[in-house]
């Protein structure tokens, strides 16, 4: 009778980025990168997990800090219960000169290198296979599976960073749904991608990326974490095993982008007081421990003049760190623009008429189309770059 065997996959840390638009938060950050590989490392305590897979780009430099990496390994060598396998990716790979090639790592630490290597657990029935990158760049793919084929009646299961989503031309170790599932692989833990994929099939092959468990910027925004993986025992015990997989959120800060319309706002003291409302309702209660890009909208009044610099004073001290954009617009008293003897009084004037034909007909869809009108011609005469979609029917 065969056993179940759990996996936790990961991948795309980067440990040791620099975070160097973040100025003096920039050594914070990086310890917050170093905590969510903490926090991986007690989920896999916490689950018990017999293998955490590691999907390259474990480290952010092809030869990271040494002390961060005796960091990795005295993290790593707490897991005395677990397997770790490795497959090196572009940012870390296992190059002469890489820490990968030293004999500082863990007994049960395992680095791929970029000929395929195989890791069985007979009494769970389970084969592991793996390869990684050797340099910053594999145009030609890395090795997909051994010369022979793959056993059928072992659950087979394959490790690599690799550019499932680019073209055959990627410089990142190209990869297909159609190659993948060519092999006869079970699962196909990837990394390279920063966000969580869902857990797609091709025929008999599931495969998914992890995502990076914590964000690096503001193109990377979203929930983080990793993969937990069950292989369990079929019925009947002789029967081939089945995967169980799910995606574990990784609590902690993030990068969140958020728009706040500020419309009807008096001062800046308005305008701060409905970001902080507004990222409390959509965040919750941890809404001042994240990365913020906050992009301002709507219509300030004529007499309101928005300087970010200000605002900025009065949000000192309640986000751990943040950007405002102004996407701000001024609100216009369209009767005193139409009594401007000029090109633009002249079209406000045009628009206002049609406008009120179509009110007093009910034309309702014509009344919108001309009051988006007047809105685009207005931005335009600002010098605004316009972008509008044009009704298919």
């Amino acid at each position: 009778m065969f056993r179940p065997l759990t996996f936790v996959q990961t991948g795309d840390l980067h440990l040791g980025s620099p975070f160097s638009f973040a100025a003096d938060k920039a050594p914070l950050l990086m310890r917050t990168q170093l905590e969510a590989f903490v926090a991986i490392i007690r989920l896999c305590q916490q689950v018990q997990a017999d293998v955490l897979l590691i999907t390259g780009d474990l480290f952010d430099q092809p030869v990271p800090d040494a002390a961060l990496v005796r960091t990795v390994c005295e993290l790593l060598g707490s897991l005395d219960q677990t397997q770790v396998l490795v497959a090196p990716g572009n940012h870390d790979p296992a190059a002469l000169d890489s820490p990968y090639r030293q004999s500082i790592w863990p007994a049960h630490v395992r680095i791929f290198m970029d000929s395929l290597e195989r890791v069985e657990w007979p009494d769970a029935h389970v084969r592991m296979y793996g390869c990684g990158f050797t340099s910053t760049v594999a145009p030609v793919p890395l090795p997909l599976a051994p010369p022979g084929g793959l056993d059928p009646d072992w659950f087979n299961l394959y490790l690599v960073h690799g550019d499932l989503n680019g073209s055959a031309a990627s410089p990142y170790n190209p990869l297909t749904a159609a190659s993948l599932a060519g092999t006869g692989y079970d699962y196909v833990a990837l990394g390279h991608v920063h966000s969580f994929s869902g857990f797609q099939k091709e025929r008999q092959t599931t495969f998914a990326y992890a995502g990076c468990p914590f964000g690096r910027g503001f193109d990377e925004t979203g929930i983080k974490g990793v993969i937990v993986g069950t292989v369990a025992p079929s019925q009947p015990d002789r029967g081939k095993p089945t995967l169980d997989l799910h995606f574990e959120p990784i609590d902690g800060r993030s990068f969140l982008l958020q728009t706040v319309d500020v419309t009807g706002c008096q001062d800046h003291r308005q305008v701060a007081d409905k970001i902080f409302k507004t990222l409390k309702s959509e965040v919750g209660k941890s809404w001042p421990d994240h990365l913020c890009k906050i992009v301002l909208a709507g219509d300030l009044a004529p007499d309101f003049t928005l300087s970010l610099p200000v605002l900025d004073s009065f949000m000192a001290g309640q986000l751990f760190w943040h950007r405002l954009v102004d996407e701000t617009r001024q609100s216009v008293d369209l009767l005193d623009l139409a009594r401007e003897h000029s090109l633009r009084g002249a079209f406000v004037r045009q628009a206002q008429s049609a406008l009120q034909q179509a009110t007093e007909s009910g034309q309702a869809h014509e009344r919108q189309i001309l009051a988006q009108a007047l809105d685009l011609g207005l931005a335009a005469m600002r010098g605004e770059e316009i972008w509008y979609e044009t009704d298919p029917a």
